[in-house]
């Protein structure tokens, strides 16, 4: 899966997110099928639910991490793509 600096990535609206003592739980209200995000992809979920672009949520990872813009993008291409794949996210 291809993404620009400039994809914006949304959830479909029937997913539901909250947050626990362990990070985010996600909900789809359909299926009753739910999914645990912790770490980083806990922020990466709030950059997202805020309407950040693909490459201002890179920007924000490479602020907030060590890591190289290459790495990032790489990283938040896998998580995005997993995530599509699920029906947790659209483009």
């Amino acid at each position: 899966m291809k993404f620009t600096d400039n994809t914006i990535l949304t959830p479909p609206e029937n997913i539901a997110s909250r947050e626990t003592e362990n990070g985010l739980c996600i909900l789809n209200l359909e299926t009753g099928e739910h999914y645990e995000i912790t770490g980083i992809g806990d922020v990466i979920w709030k950059l997202i639910s805020d309407g950040k672009s693909f490459g201002e949520i890179v920007q924000s990872i490479c602020d907030t991490y060590t890591v190289d813009q290459s790495q990032a993008k790489n990283d938040l291409a896998n998580f995005a793509a997993g995530l599509i794949q699920k029906g947790v996210l659209a483009e």
